[in-house]
């Protein structure tokens, strides 16, 4: 559940990206429900692409947060430690080969032992925000006569800086 919204940008994508890039999880497996303000959390509103550097920002330390719970029941599932576990293909896997699926976990979680949710809420705020960076240069004639200005070339260039979603990025 997130606060922001969705304009067209392809933030809810990105988001879901995030979030399952975290968790090691298929983005198929990610549901992003926004801008529902009876059901998400409060967001300060639409701010163009600096929606991925914030809104991703928190999604990021909520899927943290998630991935070490589910680490953490996974541990405790196989009597291992969690040092070394990675999630794939839909499962944890321990060091020492051992593993439990997502499936697993989850139901091991909300009904067995230490009975609890896995889940997280996260914010997040910077004072600071990756600088969009951008040349342009624009060779014209002007009929000094008439004020009829004619752009015979124009080129430009922009840094998006890293692409969460390379295809949005593409011209």
């Amino acid at each position: 559940l997130v606060g922001a919204t969705e304009l067209g940008t392809g933030s809810d994508t990105v988001r879901a990206q995030i979030a399952a890039e975290t968790l090691g999880v298929p983005i198929d497996d990610i549901l992003i429900y926004s801008s529902d303000t009876d059901f998400t959390p409060f967001d300060t509103g639409a701010y163009a692409s600096s929606t991925t550097f914030i809104s991703g920002g928190a999604v990021q330390k909520a899927a943290l947060q998630v991935r070490s719970l589910i680490l953490e029941r996974a541990a405790m599932m196989l009597n291992t430690a969690m040092d070394g576990m990675t999630i794939h293909d839909q499962h944890v896997y321990a060091i020492d080969g051992q593993s439990a699926s997502l499936a697993e976990i989850a139901l091991h979680s909300l009904h067995t032992e230490n009975q609890q949710q896995i889940m997280a809420t996260a914010s997040h705020m910077s004072l600071d925000s990756p600088p969009p960076f951008a040349a342009q240069y624009a060779e014209v004639e002007v009929d000094i006569e008439t004020g009829q200005v004619t752009v015979n070339k124009l080129v430009m260039a922009a840094d998006c800086g890293t692409a969460i979603n390379p295809l949005t990025a593409q011209a």
